[in-house]
């Protein structure tokens, strides 16, 4: 089972992307972060991908994620 407390980080980490781009929905957000179906990428990935595409020169908090260095 996933770790249901990854949840609240990952939503926290996207907030902050999102709020760069406040005229996109969420879907666009992952559809311009993943660029295809996004069904299959890990939450983590799709935090990192989308700073590393869209963060404005921020990086996402990584050190509260300590589940995707397993």
């Amino acid at each position: 089972m996933r770790n249901p407390d990854r949840i609240d980080k990952v939503m926290r980490e996207l907030t902050r992307l999102w709020k760069k781009y406040p005229d996109w929905r969420l879907g666009q957000l992952v559809f311009n972060i993943h660029g295809s179906d996004p069904f299959f990428i890990e939450d983590y990935d799709l935090v990192k991908i989308g700073f590393h595409k869209f963060g404005k020169g921020e990086k996402p908090e990584l050190e509260d994620f300590p589940e995707m260095f397993i």
